[in-house]
């Protein structure tokens, strides 16, 4: 609702842009503290709060993001890759 229908169009559209920088940060958030046992001595109390606390919940919006794709659902390609 609000988008435009051209496909091409839509991956321009500014609420695209902002969840897919939202997804970036996410995803770089996972890469850097997603593993406790693999991140720098300083950041190991912040590494597990962020596993214990927060990555189900980013985890659950992505999956439910990318399983929009198997309907008629649309998303940038810069988010599924």
């Amino acid at each position: 609702e609000g988008q435009p229908a051209d496909r091409t169009e839509r991956k321009n559209f500014p609420w695209w842009k902002a969840k897919e920088w939202s997804l970036h940060i996410a995803n770089r958030m996972f890469s850097r503290y997603g593993n406790p046992k693999q991140t720098k001595p300083e950041y190991k109390e912040f590494a597990k709060t962020f596993k214990d606390q927060v990555s189900c919940v980013f985890l659950q919006s992505y999956m439910q993001l990318l399983g929009n794709l198997s309907g008629v659902g649309y998303l940038p390609d810069r988010i599924v890759n």
